[in-house]
C-alpha cells in the first residue's frame, strides 16, 4: 500500500503484483480485495487497485488471489490502514458562570433543532460561544456573524486546548443566531473552517421548546428558593439571572416574556 494513514477522505493504492504461484504450470488469475468497511469484496483481473476510506477508523485490508486452475492462495495479505478524523467541531455550547459556582453550558446540536439559550446577557447583551473541537488546537481562527443580530469578538483558545471560546456582543433576544469560524489549525497544519454555532435566543424559555408559556412559568415557581449543583439540585437552566439559586428575580422573568413564540 502507499499510504498506512491518513485524514477520512484519503486514497490507498494497494498492488499485490508480487504475489505468485509455486506451480510452474499455473499463474495468477484474478485478485481478490476487501477493504473492512463494509462493502464486500471486489475481485478483478489487475493486482492494483486504489480505494478511499471516508470514514475514521482502523480497517484490516486483505487480498487473497485465485490461479488459473481457480485454486485461493492458503496465506491471506493484510495490511492495516489508520484512518483519522479531519479537524473539526465536535460540539458547541453556550457557556455563563453562575454565581461562584461556576460555567454551566447549555448544549447547543450542531443539526436537527438548535438549541435554546433562555439565560439572561451578560453585559452589551454578551454571550459566550464554546466550540469544541475533536483535537486540540493551536491557532484559534476568526469568527463572523451568518444569520441574526450579534458580533462576535476575537476567539481565543480555552483551558482545554480543545476549546475555541467565542464573545458575541448586541445579541438580541427571540432569534435565531449563527456564528461561523474559520481558520481554526492544529499543530500539524490541519485546517478546519466554516464550523457554525446555531443559537437560539429566548429569555425565559427554560424547558427549550421555542416559546415562553405558562409551563415555563410553573417549572421555574416549583424550584423557587432551590440551588444549583454542587449545594443543591436545581436545574440550571431556570437560575436565569444567574445568581446561583432559583428565586423570584426568576420567575419574574418567565412571567414578563409570557407569553413569546421562536418562529421555525
Amino acid at each position: 500500500a502507499d499510504h498506512d494513514h491518513g485524514l477520512a477522505g484519503l486514497t490507498v493504492q494497494f498492488d499485490g503484483s508480487t504475489s505468485s504461484d509455486a506451480d510452474s504450470i499455473d499463474h495468477i488469475a484474478n485478485y481478490t480485495f476487501n477493504f473492512d468497511d463494509g462493502l464486500g469484496d471486489v475481485t478483478q483481473n489487475s493486482p492494483v487497485i486504489n480505494h478511499q476510506f471516508t470514514q475514521p477508523g482502523e480497517y484490516i485490508v486483505r487480498m487473497v488471489v485465485h490461479d488459473s486452475r481457480n485454486k485461493i492462495s492458503s496465506n491471506t495479505a493484510q495490511f492495516i490502514v489508520e484512518i483519522e478524523q479531519p479537524l473539526g467541531v465536535a460540539a458547541v455550547a453556550s457557556r455563563k458562570a453562575h454565581g461562584n459556582l461556576g460555567n454551566f453550558d447549555i448544549n447547543l446540536p450542531l443539526t436537527g433543532t438548535a438549541g435554546v439559550e433562555c439565560r439572561r446577557p451578560g453585559a452589551n447583551n454578551s454571550f459566550q460561544l464554546v466550540y469544541k473541537f475533536n483535537k486540540p488546537v493551536t491557532v484559534a481562527g476568526t469568527a463572523i456573524n451568518t444569520q441574526g443580530t450579534g458580533t462576535p469578538g476575537v476567539p481565543t483558545i480555552g483551558s482545554d486546548p480543545t476549546e475555541v471560546i467565542v464573545p458575541v456582543e448586541g445579541v438580541t433576544n427571540a432569534q435565531h443566531l449563527v456564528i461561523s469560524l474559520s481558520g481554526v489549525q492544529n499543530s500539524i497544519g490541519e485546517v478546519a473552517n466554516a464550523q457554525a454555532a446555531r443559537m437560539d435566543v429566548l429569555l425565559g424559555d427554560v424547558n427549550g421548546s421555542h416559546g415562553v408559556d405558562s409551563g415555563d412559568v410553573l417549572l421555574t415557581q416549583k424550584q423557587n428558593g432551590q440551588s444549583l449543583p454542587p449545594n443543591g439540585t436545581a436545574d440550571f437552566r431556570r437560575d436565569m439571572n444567574e445568581n446561583g439559586i432559583i428565586d423570584s428575580g426568576d420567575v419574574l422573568i418567565t412571567q414578563r416574556n409570557n407569553p413569546k413564540v421562536l418562529a421555525p
